[in-house]
């Protein structure tokens, strides 16, 4: 088998930074949805207001995916893949911040969706061009 080395150049590199900067995103996101209580309150509040079935348990399972899926993009195993679920993930988020139109309910982000299409727009990058240098994504053409 050919052994595949990838030279580390300044656009890897930068990927990689954006990569980790991203993870870092949603990982305190996810994180301070798990524990910290106001927040756990306003994200419950948000999706009840917009009539969100299941509300109870998504205001479990969303901060968790958000750290499991912010963890796996961290170590840049499955880049791709990962940020394109969190593209779906962030079109989700947009639905709901349109469906709401108590400005009360936002305590700590925009009225608009300004940060999920943000975020979408930084996700495409890495779907796109990859996960970049200190990726876990290396290690399956260095072996």
């Amino acid at each position: 088998m050919a052994r595949f080395k990838f030279r580390r150049t300044t656009e890897s590199t930068r990927l990689g930074t954006l990569r980790l900067v991203v993870a870092g995103v949603f990982l305190l996101a996810g994180l301070s949805k798990l524990l910290v209580p106001a927040v756990i309150i306003a994200l419950q509040d948000l999706l009840r207001s917009a009539e969100i079935s299941y509300y109870d348990y998504l205001k479990f399972i969303v901060p968790i995916v958000e750290t499991v899926m912010g963890f796996f993009l961290l170590t840049g195993k499955f880049t791709r893949f990962f940020s394109a679920m969190f593209i779906l993930y962030m079109f989700a988020a947009i639905f709901v911040l349109l469906q709401v139109t108590d400005p009360a309910l936002f305590p700590l982000q925009a009225f608009m969706p300004i940060v999920p299409v943000v975020m979408i727009v930084l996700l495409s990058v890495l779907v796109v061009k990859g996960a970049g240098t200190w990726s876990k994504d290396l290690d399956i053409f260095e072996k």
